[in-house]
């Protein structure tokens, strides 16, 4: 917990610095949009929050907000065909899933 903590803290103050998201970044696929790399790191948050608390039995509340940026990244990255992916296909859910399980379903986490 504390490597976390003091990784988020780094992370968070270099986000902080003016100009940060006008810039690109040097990342393992290529240049990226600072932007882009916020949104990315929301979204492995958000997805893997969720699966450590369904792995430990507890429930996640992710504000709306979050999850519908979570969203709108991973319905513009993700192709139609996620074979050899680390996203499963979209799982159907019922209209008043809460929003972090709906996250988890567009990503191809089973819900149940």
């Amino acid at each position: 917990m504390g490597a976390f903590q003091k990784t988020f803290a780094l992370l968070r103050a270099a986000f902080a610095a003016d100009g940060v998201l006008e810039r690109t970044f040097p990342t393992p696929m290529g240049e990226r949009p600072a932007a882009r790399l916020v949104t990315t790191r929301v979204v492995e948050m958000s997805l893997h929050g969720w699966d450590l608390a369904k792995a430990t039995g507890q429930v996640i509340d992710l504000p709306p907000a979050v999850v519908e940026t979570a969203l709108g990244a991973l319905s513009a990255m993700l192709p139609a065909d996620r074979s050899g992916m680390p996203f499963g296909s979209e799982q159907q859910v019922p209209a008043d899933t809460s929003p972090a399980d709906r996250l988890a379903a567009f990503a191809g986490r089973h819900i149940a």
